[in-house]
């Protein structure tokens, strides 16, 4: 009895703390067995773009675009329209494909291809941007780093993130 009722208040106490991460987020699964809690946090289309734009234009040097012009969400990708600035100067149209995933417990970001006149997917700044990215939507779906990312699943309109926390 006494540990149901210390797994009952690790619940209660992870359940506030969900609660408190984004208004923008919304649960819209929640599974509970002995030992784990799986919460999926869902990201409105509108709390997507704002990481995205924040990820790739916030970058300092490492700017992906100066601007972007739209955010398409497409089943599993993301893609991303903007201008960028060229080495001569001149500002022109690109985009990047973006794919999110939990692998090893983390959650993932990946710049899948680009059409972006001198980068390629294995550049430095890509993979900054990788990081960034992976590191703002982490810290949108939990407040700690105490979860265990499970899976991401992109829709057109929506983003759904499911994280596991032990409740031993």
């Amino acid at each position: 009895m006494h540990r149901q009722g210390h797994a009952f208040t690790k619940l209660v106490l992870f359940m506030l703390m969900m609660a408190m991460t984004s208004m923008a987020c919304l649960f819209s699964g929640i599974s509970v067995d002995d030992t784990d809690l799986d919460v999926t946090v869902t990201l409105s289309e509108s709390t997507v773009n704002r990481l995205l734009r924040n990820s790739v234009l916030e970058q300092d040097e490492d700017n992906l675009f100066v601007d972007i012009t739209s955010i398409d969400m497409r089943p599993g990708l993301i893609r991303v329209f903007g201008t960028y600035t060229t080495s001569d100067g001149s500002t022109v149209p690109g985009s990047a494909d973006v794919s999110f995933s939990a692998k090893d417990g983390l959650l993932h970001a990946e710049i899948t291809a680009v059409d972006i006149a001198g980068l390629d997917v294995s550049h430095p700044r890509i993979t900054h941007i990788n990081d960034v990215m992976a590191r703002a939507f982490a810290e949108e779906a939990s407040d700690t780093d105490e979860v265990e990312f499970i899976s991401v699943n992109i829709t057109d309109d929506t983003m759904e993130i499911t994280v596991r926390v032990s409740l031993q």
